[in-house]
């Protein structure tokens, strides 16, 4: 326990220490307490008058602990940095597991446990049951957060020796189903509200004794590595894809083209989830969907041109998916191999020449995608002109992509869902609003004006591409904190 405890506060150190300037470390700081105590209490408080009916939900506690970004502890226990050191400072196998997801999520398990807390608080507080009774079920559902925990180290053990991690992303949609059967459950039969109410020491008591025994079975074929070596992990006959050899999953990387040397590296080690990528996708197709319903079934929509319902269709769902592709194409995606290779002026725009050409590619072919949708869902094509400001709009979407990891990078990441910077997040943020401010001016207007819009969209290219070749010399020195380093 002594090591957990020093390994936690010394990573947390660490990562405050990679910041440049006390403001910043000060900041980082207060966004970490602001995270892990204010918005848990605001949100205990704020949902007290709908949970208090429903206070049966808690016993979904264990569920949430075990499945909430499990993909990003595996990834963290798969593939440390610092696995040698902790292996010669004798960690075991599960002192190990338990010190790299702790270092990260302990803000959700300080965030659920300050949750119930101001919760309980504000029952207690509000007399509205016994107090004794009260006191029971916090005990309780502390002790469910307490079991939900160690049976999320077993199944953490279990994945890093026997599944993939980028296919792992999938367990966040199976909880979110989980957690919407439950409530449906709830809603049709009261079993979390009125039926808990009637008898919430008997509940959780059934409760704690059912995943005690689960816990209990989990635990039986893991019994004998609670002393076994770090070694485990890296075993090469377990850490595969159903239990296949690794070396022999994959033909060596090779290829004539830059282009297509740099897709078979992203698709081999993608930045970004299968799971991530399907939330993304889904959403931006769902975001189509909705605007094309509303559009269909409102006939306001019908004295407006065309051009000006074609081209938030088109571009919505895309800046959606912008920051999907942003990982992929991230400047600091190479990590400290970028600073190293920084006297090397070649090797550094090759690379950023590649990552242009990488994201022009996805968002061209989204920009079809949605192109085509939109011809065949409106009823009069829109003008020559607004389709050639669309497609101007998502190359400049793609250039800028680039650009805002270029200006704000990490090169000192750990883990892929570090990266891009927050500050680069944000820059995207403002270009894209940029971009479609001019897109929209250009085809709400008619003639000349359009023709200058896009001739503005082509100087911008033009002054873009120049930045991200003359950029990347002043901020190759640079590492911009993520806020994510301290948290999930």
């Amino acid at each position: 326990m002594k090591k957990l405890i020093i390994y936690m506060i010394l990573s947390a150190k660490n990562l405050i220490q990679q910041l440049e300037g006390k403001k910043k470390r000060n900041l980082s700081v207060f966004f970490l307490i602001v995270n892990a105590i204010v918005i848990p209490v605001a949100f205990g408080m704020i949902l007290y008058p709908v949970l208090k009916f429903h206070s049966g939900l808690f016993l979904l506690i264990p569920i949430i602990v075990i499945l909430l970004d499990i993909d990003k502890a595996v990834y963290r226990v798969k593939y440390s940095e610092d696995m040698k050191q902790l292996h010669n400072l004798k960690f075991s196998l599960f002192e190990y597991i338990i010190a790299k997801d702790l270092s990260k999520y302990y803000t959700r398990i300080t965030f659920i446990f300050m949750f119930l807390l101001s919760f309980f608080m504000l029952r207690i507080v509000n007399h509205d049951i016994p107090i004794t009774v009260i006191s029971l079920e916090m005990i309780s559902f502390i002790m469910l957060l307490m079991i939900g925990y160690c049976m999320r180290i077993y199944f953490i053990l279990f994945l890093s020796l026997f599944y993939k991690v980028y296919v792992l992303s999938i367990f966040n949609y199976f909880l979110l189903g989980s957690v919407s059967f439950f409530l449906y459950l709830n809603y049709k039969f009261h079993i979390f509200s009125t039926q808990y109410l009637q008898h919430p020491i008997l509940y959780n008591i059934l409760a704690l004794t059912l995943y005690l025994i689960i816990l209990w079975l989990i635990r039986l074929p893991f019994r004998h590595l609670h002393r076994t070596s770090i070694q485990q992990i890296y075993d090469s006959h377990k850490s595969t894809v159903l239990f296949k050899r690794r070396g022999l999953d994959h033909k060596s990387v090779i290829s004539n083209s830059k282009v297509k040397y740099e897709l078979l590296l992203l698709i081999r080690n993608p930045p970004v989830s299968i799971g991530v990528i399907l939330l993304m996708v889904a959403l931006s197709m769902g975001l189509f969907g909705v605007m094309i319903f509303i559009i269909e079934n409102n006939n306001d929509f019908t004295n407006y041109k065309n051009s000006a319902l074609a081209y938030p269709l088109v571009m919505l769902p895309g800046i959606i998916t912008s920051y999907m592709i942003q990982p992929f194409v991230s400047f600091d995606l190479d990590g400290k191999m970028m600073q190293l290779k920084k006297n090397n002026d070649v090797f550094i725009l090759n690379k950023i020449v590649v990552k242009e050409i990488i994201s022009l590619i996805f968002n061209l072919i989204l920009f079809g995608i949605y192109l085509t949708l939109t011809l065949l869902f409106l009823k009069k094509p829109f003008s020559l002109l607004s389709m050639i400001i669309v497609f101007f709009s998502y190359v400049l979407i793609s250039i800028s992509i680039v650009t805002s990891t270029i200006a704000f990078p990490n090169f000192k990441w750990n883990f892929f869902y570090e990266i891009p910077s927050t500050l680069s997040k944000i820059l995207l943020a403002v270009v894209l609003g940029g971009i479609l401010l001019i897109g929209i001016a250009g085809v709400l207007a008619d003639g000349y004006f359009s023709i200058l819009v896009i001739i503005t969209q082509i100087i911008l290219i033009i002054f873009l591409l120049m930045i991200n070749r003359s950029l990347w010399k002043k901020t190759i020195h640079k590492n911009f904190f993520s806020f994510r380093l301290l948290r999930e």
